[in-house]
């Protein structure tokens, strides 16, 4: 579950028009691989591309724990990435798993969230380089409130007052 996060050379642009000015090019992200899992009778949990997660708390071992994500619940203090990709998982009437996909998270570095122009207080624009936090809205970014929240990612994108949701471009920041 361990990638590589030496920098060997950041690109400006991409000077030999090979794609090396990317955001996957020398480490600009982490990527982890992790597993959705829905717990619970009859259960699903679905998550898309974009949407921030936390682990899965409810699994049944400590090694599945660290190994599995759920959509982040609204206000959550327990965010460690964002969905590269979407997965479905589900449960049957028995609480066994019968789908359970591999999706990748970015647990640091750039990634396109999904944000809305809000925070704690209402609706507030946000600025690029201004500090996101968990929204009220399960699996969303919004502007971080000092005293209120906790900072998980920096906006690198203007989202208006008010916004709905909306995919931006964000830099999510190491949780452990």
């Amino acid at each position: 579950m361990a990638t590589n996060r030496l920098i060997q050379k950041l690109f400006r642009f991409d000077e030999s028009s090979v794609g090396e000015d990317s955001v996957t090019a020398s480490d600009r992200r982490q990527v982890e691989r992790f597993r959705v899992l829905a717990t619970g009778a009859a259960a699903t949990e679905t998550i898309v591309a974009g949407n921030t997660v936390e682990f899965q708390y409810a699994a049944a071992s400590n090694g599945e724990i660290a190994s599995s994500v759920k959509l982040s619940v609204a206000d959550s203090e327990g965010i460690i990435g964002v969905a590269l990709e979407g997965g479905v998982s589900t449960t049957d009437a028995g609480s066994n798993v019968t789908d359970a996909p591999y999706i990748d998270v970015v647990i640091s570095g750039i990634v396109e969230a999904k944000v809305t122009g809000t925070n704690a207080g209402g609706n507030t624009a946000i600025a690029a380089g201004e500090y996101l936090a968990a929204s009220g809205n399960v699996g969303e970014f919004y502007k971080h409130t000092p005293g209120t929240d906790h900072p998980v990612a920096i906006c690198c994108e203007t989202v208006l007052n008010a916004a709905a949701v909306a995919d931006v471009t964000v830099i999510m920041l190491s949780q452990f």
